[in-house]
């Protein structure tokens, strides 16, 4: 970044513009990385207040391997889970490493009902919402790696919508079968999706600019 190197443990998430927290494993060469805002934008940057991420490097080594490698320490920060790690002289914004990248929980608060509706939910309570396809994910780990894989897969239209005036946007992509479930009403059955659809609103109080609205698993094909 900027000439200097960021080390860091592949979970660690950092925002990208128009995309949100990516987990460290995640980014790309060429990401616009979010920086502090009052800094003067560099040549290549895609955007005021960002910097790019020039390439990556990709060091694995095993719990317990034999010393020589580099000490890396994923830093938790109690009360303040967004905060800057320096790259020389270039703030980068960061997010406390946790588990999952993308919050679904914050994004509950915020409005959304992706948990609510759609994680972790029984045949019976499928049937009973009364609509023409209800579906579900196992769980909130592959909620959120489906919906991630999602957002990563439609970046350029996401990009593109924040730029504009629309209020929400609807992206879709293909999916396991096996990481989700649909009961089609119609016909009284279960099937296995064969897409991913996630719907974004604008949300100001999201740091990415948008919250996750819904996510779920869907029998259309992408």
């Amino acid at each position: 970044i900027n000439g200097q190197r960021v080390t860091t443990t592949d979970e660690h998430p950092f925002m990208v513009a128009g995309l949100g927290w990516i987990a460290a494993r995640d980014l790309r060469a060429g990401d616009p990385l979010v920086t502090a805002g009052d800094l003067p934008v560099t040549a290549g940057d895609a955007q005021a207040g960002t910097v790019r991420l020039d390439a990556i490097d990709i060091e694995r080594a095993d719990e317990g391997a034999p010393d020589g490698g580099t000490a890396v320490y994923n830093i938790h920060v109690r009360t303040h889970h967004t905060y800057y790690v320096l790259a020389g002289g270039t703030p980068v914004l960061v997010h406390n490493a946790n588990r999952h990248a993308l919050d679904l929980a914050e994004h509950e608060t915020a409005g959304g009902h992706v948990i609510e509706r759609h994680v972790g939910k029984t045949d019976a309570y499928l049937r009973s919402r009364g609509i023409k396809f209800a579906s579900t994910f196992p769980d909130v780990k592959t909620a959120v790696r489906v919906t991630t894989r999602n957002i990563r897969s439609n970046t350029n239209r996401i990009a593109n919508w924040l730029a504009g005036e629309e209020y929400s946007l609807m992206i879709k992509s293909t999916m396991s079968p096996l990481d989700g479930r649909v009961y089609v009403a119609a016909a009284d059955r279960f099937v296995d999706p064969l897409s991913v659809e996630t719907f974004l609103y604008r949300d100001d109080s999201m740091a990415q600019g948008f919250r996750v609205h819904t996510s779920y698993p869907s029998p259309k094909e992408y």
